[in-house]
């Protein structure tokens, strides 16, 4: 298991942390709503006291040449907020900053409506974790009963090929999303997650291929090569198992693919095995610590 793992499994599920992240979201819409609605009634203020001092300047001042120089009335701010700051009134400080806090008001309510819509985040389940144990792993027994993920056998030999072509099989043969009958599986997984919040899933992959520090330094290269090809963008801290890559890559490949399916990683826990045959288990466990 590696560091990265490690740390995911002494963190476990905690929903306080995204309860923690949604409350922090939810205290800077309010404080931003509080912000405008304070420079709201300061402009309408300033508006006012405007307003006076105009009516003042009028009555004392009644000269022609007063009135060719009587300073521009300051746009009321819904106009200014409705033309987007276009009339030249509306370019008061106070005004602009407004409408910033206006803005970044509306990108935080569009990130939480997409976080709670489409990201499938559900709340906290109030069912006990025991109960949702078993409730989970009977149906994760029933999918995988029927169906298992499967994995390309990819021979290749030195010399026979070139090494870029050896590497595309190197990537392959641990690629869960190569065979189309793994996404299937996969997307009934992802349901379970999201059904039983409070569990994780443990990923045990096995691999019949095992890696030696003695073996010719140019396989271990290409090895090396395909998992910083493949997963360099998307675990750029992942530092390959030399022993176990292949069951490393295939732990990495799923879990690539459930974290685009919205699974979060700290949902996640993995271990790498060497065995007789290319498989992977996945079991529903409590979250410990």
């Amino acid at each position: 298991m590696d560091s990265l793992d490690l740390d995911l499994e002494s963190l476990g599920l905690r929903h306080g942390g995204a309860s923690s992240a949604r409350c922090a979201r939810h205290a800077v819409i309010l404080l931003l709503t509080a912000a405008v609605v304070i420079c709201v009634l300061v402009d309408r203020r300033e508006d006012g006291d405007a307003a006076t001092r105009r009516d003042r300047r009028e009555t004392a001042l009644q000269e022609k040449y007063e009135s060719s120089t009587e300073p521009l009335t300051p746009a009321p701010l819904e106009t200014c907020i409705v033309t987007f700051l276009m009339q030249e009134t509306c370019l008061r400080p106070l005004v602009i900053f407004m409408v910033l806090l206006l803005l970044l008001l509306l990108m935080l309510c569009v990130w939480e409506a997409f976080h709670c819509c489409c990201c499938g985040t559900k709340p906290s389940s109030t069912v006990p974790e025991v109960e949702q144990l078993i409730n989970g792993k009977e149906r994760m027994d029933e999918v995988l009963r029927r169906k298992s993920i499967k994995f390309l056998g990819e021979e290749w030999k030195e010399g026979t090929t070139s090494n870029m072509e050896i590497e595309e099989k190197i990537m392959r043969s641990w690629d869960v999303s190569h065979i189309e009958e793994n996404l299937d599986l996969v997307d009934q997984v992802v349901q379970i997650m999201q059904d039983y919040p409070g569990l994780i899933l443990h990923i045990k992959a096995f691999t019949i291929t095992k890696l030696d520090k003695r073996q010719k330094s140019e396989v271990v290269d290409l090895v090396r090569g395909a998992f910083a090809k493949d997963f360099r963008d998307d675990f750029p801290y992942e530092r390959m198992d030399l022993e176990l890559a292949y069951a490393h890559g295939r732990v990495l490949s799923l879990k690539r693919l459930l974290g685009h399916k919205h699974i979060s990683h700290r949902r996640i826990r993995t271990s790498l095995e060497h065995g007789k045959e290319r498989k992977m288990v996945l079991e529903l466990e409590i979250p410990q610590g």
